[in-house]
């Protein structure tokens, strides 16, 4: 599964990170941090 998530700030996806963690089946996260985004779609290409 691919999230896409825009917080205010770290501690808030801290937080969202520590709660999809709880979900019962997830083994781990995988997170990364986009700096600057040039463009922006809103469909994945898969």
């Amino acid at each position: 599964m691919i999230a896409k998530i825009r917080t205010e700030n770290r501690k808030t996806l801290a937080e969202i990170i520590d709660r999809i963690g709880m979900i019962d089946g997830v083994t781990r996260t995988e997170t990364a941090i986009v700096l600057k985004c040039v463009k922006e779609e809103t469909r994945l290409k898969i």
